[in-house]
C-alpha cells in the first residue's frame, strides 16, 4: 500500500527529491509530495516513519506540517511562486536531504545509510563518481564478509564485478592513477549514466536484502 502526504506550504521543496528504505517502508520524496510504501500491516509504523523523517525535514527546510492528501484537496487555491535555484542553493538541498535521511536510516541501517551517501555522490559529482561506487561496493561488502560472499546473497548478475572493474580502469584516472600520464581518457557521458544506473540496481538489491518488509506468509 502506499501513504501520501504533502509537505506544507510547499515552496521550499519544488525542486528537491529522495528515495530510501527504513524499517521496511520505502519513502519517496518528489517536490513536497511524501509517499510511503509498506505492507498493509505495517500501516502504523509507516505514519510514524513518515513524521518522523518530516520532523527531520523541518529541522533543515522552511514548512509547517505534514498534511494528507485529503487535506491538501480541501484546501483553497494558493499561487506558488517557483523560484529557480543557484548552484551554490541546489548543493546546499543535497546536503540537507543527505542529514535528514542519515538521520532516520543510519540508526536503523547503518551501512545502507552510507551506501545511500555514497551513491549520492556518485550521482552529484561525475567526475568523481567511479571513485564513490567503488566505496559503495566496499560498504556493502563489509556487510557479508567480501565481494564474493555479496554478490553471492544478492544474487548480483555480476554488478559487483562489473562495477569493480571499470572504477578500477586506471586510463579514468578516477580510484587509480594512469600508467601512462598521457593516457587519461575520462569515462564517457553514456557509460557513466549506464554505470550509475547499475549502481542504483546494486543499491536496491541491497536494501531489499537488509530493510525491505517481508511479506506475510
Amino acid at each position: 500500500m502506499t501513504i501520501q502526504y504533502v509537505l506544507w506550504p510547499s515552496d521550499d521543496f519544488a525542486t528537491v527529491s529522495d528515495e530510501f528504505v527504513v524499517r521496511g517502508c520505502r519513502l519517496r520524496l518528489t517536490g513536497a509530495l511524501l509517499s510511503v510504501e509498506c505492507e498493509p500491516a505495517q500501516a502504523t509504523a509507516a505514519a510514524a516513519v513518515a513524521n518522523e523523517y518530516a520532523e527531520a525535514l523541518r529541522h533543515r527546510f522552511a514548512f509547517f506540517r505534514l498534511i494528507s492528501l485529503e487535506e491538501y484537496g480541501a484546501m483553497p487555491a494558493r499561487a506558488i511562486t517557483i523560484r529557480g535555484k543557484t548552484a551554490r542553493e541546489t548543493s546546499h538541498d543535497r546536503v540537507r536531504l543527505r542529514d535528514a535521511r542519515r538521520s532516520i536510516v543510519e540508526q536503523a541501517h547503518p551501512r545502507l545509510s552510507q551506501c545511500y551517501d555514497y551513491f549520492q555522490l556518485a550521482r552529484d559529482e561525475p567526475k568523481q563518481a567511479l571513485f564513490h561506487i567503488y566505496k559503495l561496493i566496499e560498504t556493502i561488502a563489509a556487510e557479508y564478509g567480501g565481494e564474493k560472499e555479496a554478490a553471492r546473497a544478492l544474487d548480483d548478475g555480476g554488478l559487483i564485478k562489473r562495477l569493480k572493474r571499470q572504477a578500477n580502469e586506471r586510463d579514468h584516472d578516477q580510484r587509480h592513477a594512469p600508467l601512462d600520464p598521457g593516457a587519461t581518457r575520462p569515462i564517457d557521458e553514456t557509460s557513466l549514466v549506464a554505470l550509475v544506473e547499475a549502481a542504483h540496481d546494486l543499491v536496491r538489491k541491497y536494501e531489499q536484502a537488509v530493510a525491505s518488509p517481508r511479506p506475510a506468509p
